[in-house]
C-alpha cells in the first residue's frame, strides 16, 4: 500500500562468519546478507525522493522526466519496474504513482521515460519506489521544465 515500515531487525550478532538478526515481530531469526533483497520473505521496498524541484517561485511546465537505471540484473520474472509520483507541498503527500519497465532481463542501462507530466503552481518533488529483487541503481535523472 505503499506505507513504510520500520526495519524489522531488533538485534545484530556476528557468528559463524555472518551478521545473525532477531526479527522484532516474532521469534525469527536469519541471516543480513548483501545480495539479498528480501526482508524474511518480503520485498524490501526502496525509494528516491528529488529536493524541491522549481523555477524561483514562478508556474512551471514538466515536460519530461527520464531515469537512467542499471537495470537488466531481476532476478524475479522477466522484468522490472520503477514507479514514479509527485508531490505539489514538499514531499508531504504525493499523487497517483505510474509504473515503467525498466527493461527484461540483460537489457542493461534502460531509459526510463515518463512525459507530460503537468503545470505546477511553484515547485515539485519527484518519488522513485521499486521493490523487485534486483540490483537497480539509479545512475542519472534528467527532468526538462518550461517556464509557464
Amino acid at each position: 500500500n505503499g506505507d513504510t515500515i520500520r526495519w524489522r531487525v531488533s538485534a545484530i550478532m556476528q557468528a559463524f562468519g555472518r551478521l545473525i538478526v532477531a526479527d522484532s515481530f516474532d521469534e525469527t531469526v536469519g541471516a543480513l546478507e548483501r545480495d539479498v533483497d528480501q526482508e524474511y520473505g518480503i520485498d524490501i521496498l526502496r525509494t528516491w525522493s528529488s529536493p524541491p524541484i522549481g523555477a524561483g517561485g514562478d508556474p512551471i511546465f514538466f515536460n519530461r522526466l527520464e531515469v537512467t537505471v542499471e537495470s537488466g540484473t531481476s532476478t524475479e520474472g522477466d522484468e522490472g519496474f520503477l514507479g514514479m509520483s509527485i508531490s505539489k507541498d514538499g514531499g508531504k503527500t504525493y499523487g497517483n504513482e505510474t509504473f515503467r519497465s525498466t527493461g527484461k532481463i540483460g537489457e542493461y542501462f534502460k531509459r526510463v521515460v515518463w512525459n507530460r507530466l503537468g503545470r505546477y503552481a511553484r515547485f515539485l518533488t519527484v518519488k522513485l519506489t521499486w521493490s523487485n529483487n534486483s540490483n537497480l541503481p539509479i545512475i542519472r535523472v534528467d527532468a526538462d521544465f518550461d517556464n509557464a
